[in-house]
């Protein structure tokens, strides 16, 4: 299956609700196609922009290791 895009998981994250529990924030992983490595200070202000649009809140960046990931 091709990945699904950034936007379409935020927003599937943001009205997800098991019990009446709602996410309030979200993990990201530095890797494409969603969260270049290399990403700049721009692009990482506008990936925050969209998560705050969302009412949601980053709650850990990770970081590849591996050479394969970009590590």
């Amino acid at each position: 299956e091709p990945p699904i895009d950034l936007d379409t998981m935020l927003d599937l994250t943001a009205a997800a609700e098991v019990d009446g529990i709602k996410f309030d924030g979200t993990d990201l992983f530095l890797f494409d196609p969603h969260v270049s490595i290399d990403s700049t200070d721009d692009d990482l202000k506008q990936l925050a922009e969209k998560v705050q649009s969302r009412n949601l809140v980053i709650g850990s960046v990770v970081a590849p290791v591996w050479p394969p990931t970009g590590g």
